[in-house]
């Protein structure tokens, strides 16, 4: 765990172009190590964070979503999960905000995931992400999820989970229950 690995696994994504068959489990794990690598640096150093702001990482894995050329949850799957657990274990407050402020997690948000079929996992996945945005808010971040400049404002953190309060699976209901009290 060291900024050189954070800079190889950075060149990789941004390489990425597109997600085939052949190169999706290499994607899944790249996500995987970043949200690692990142957990490490916060905690040990900063300069980890610092180049994952300024190369905009975050900004080239919330790319990926739409980089598949077939239908398949894994890549969305690490990606939510990937950014649940560093919402989760990031400690420096400055660190929190960055992830929030450029709008990549809003993206995630409104980001139209197929839910349909074979991808109750990705549910699974999206709703718990959710909830754990939601259980990071405080006054200071709760700035970046309200959007009074659009008309009408809009919270698509509360408004888009509120879309599943009525779903079949009681995990869900709870978790949407949580955001919503939060």
């Amino acid at each position: 765990l060291s900024l050189g690995e954070l800079e190889r696994l950075h060149e990789q994504v941004v390489r990425t172009q597109s997600i085939t068959p052949a190169n999706r489990e290499a994607v899944v794990e790249v996500l995987r190590a970043i949200a690692e690598v990142m957990i490490w640096g916060d905690q040990n150093e900063p300069d980890v964070f610092d180049f994952f702001l300024e190369a905009q990482t975050l900004s080239h894995c919330v790319r990926l979503l739409g980089a598949s050329t077939t239908p398949h949850a894994s890549v969305a799957v690490q990606l939510l999960q990937s950014m649940s657990i560093m919402i989760q274990n990031i400690r420096r407050d400055t660190s929190v905000y960055y992830l929030f402020s450029n709008n990549h997690i809003n993206r995630l948000i409104a980001y139209d995931f197929d839910f349909a079929g074979e991808n109750e996992e990705l549910l699974a996945f999206y709703i718990s992400f959710l909830k754990t945005v939601s259980l990071r808010l405080n006054v200071g971040t709760v700035q970046f999820f309200y959007q009074g400049h659009a008309s009408p404002p809009q919270f698509p953190l509360y408004t888009l989970a509120t879309r599943f309060v009525d779903h079949p699976e009681s995990m869900v209901r709870i978790a949407v229950r949580t955001v919503t009290l939060n």
